[in-house]
């Protein structure tokens, strides 16, 4: 029996208060920063114009940062109050839909991107295997996600998730590895994974830190820190960036 996934859908929208565990850091500084990073990896990946289904794309605004790399962009957004907010212009374009069930023919598109929100599906296994069939042959998928195989949700309870259990803002937490594996299994060739956010402390603190230390100043420490424990511990940061090819 299939999911009746408009009755189940949460209508996600990102706030400050949401009660999950977030620091004002992660808010403010740490988003932003690997949302461009995820942004850099597909522009380097693919140097042509592309069609772009991004799934889960809630108000388009990851679409400033790709919209030179794209010939078409489409949002494939479950969430009516999110595509209320989406601006439509020139090759940009919402579509009320799902991931499990993406309303477009197979071999379409040039790129399928999951910018967080793997996690908020209810089949995620289904969800790949829609980006491999919408996808052309040597199209690529790209995932950014929170890592729950983090080195501190095992060390702060601030940052406890409950072993993966669902809640109103997660139905499921994943680790770089089983991203890794569930690709594969799918048929997805040439992964690859690269974590981030290694440097980390208790909620309190970092919400300390954002107030009393300047951002230019956050950014180098968190990107020196990225190199330099990746080194040691590869897939043990805080949130991580995937690619594969079809």
């Amino acid at each position: 029996m299939s999911l009746d996934y408009p009755k189940l859908q949460k209508d996600w929208e990102l706030a400050k208060d949401r009660g999950f565990p977030i620091s004002r850091l992660t808010f403010n500084v740490r988003w932003e920063r690997i949302t461009e990073e995820f942004a850099d990896l597909i522009k380097k990946t693919r140097s042509n114009k592309n069609l772009v289904l991004d799934i889960g794309g809630g108000d388009g605004s990851f679409h400033s940062l790709i919209k030179e790399f794209c010939n078409l962009y489409i949002a494939i957004e479950p969430s009516k109050k999110m595509i209320q907010k989406f601006q439509c212009y020139e090759n940009k374009y919402a579509c009320y839909g799902y991931g499990e069930d993406i309303p477009f023919r197979s071999k379409i598109s040039d790129v399928v991107v999951l910018n967080s929100a793997l996690d908020h599906c209810f089949d995620p296994h289904k969800v790949l295997s829609e980006a491999k069939r919408v996808l052309k042959p040597g199209g690529n998928i790209f995932i950014l996600l929170a890592n729950e195989g983090a080195w501190y949700k095992s060390l702060f309870k601030s940052y406890n998730t409950n072993n993966k259990i669902k809640s109103d803002e997660h139905n499921f937490y994943f680790d770089s590895d089983e991203i890794k594996r569930m690709l594969e299994k799918e048929g997805f060739a040439n992964v690859f994974v690269r974590c981030f956010d290694f440097f980390r402390f208790p909620i309190v603190m970092e919400d300390i830190l954002f107030y009393l230390v300047p951002r230019k100043l956050l950014l180098f420490t968190l990107n020196l820190t990225d190199k330099a424990i990746r080194l040691i511990f590869p897939y043990r940061g805080g949130s991580f960036i995937c690619s594969a090819i079809k």
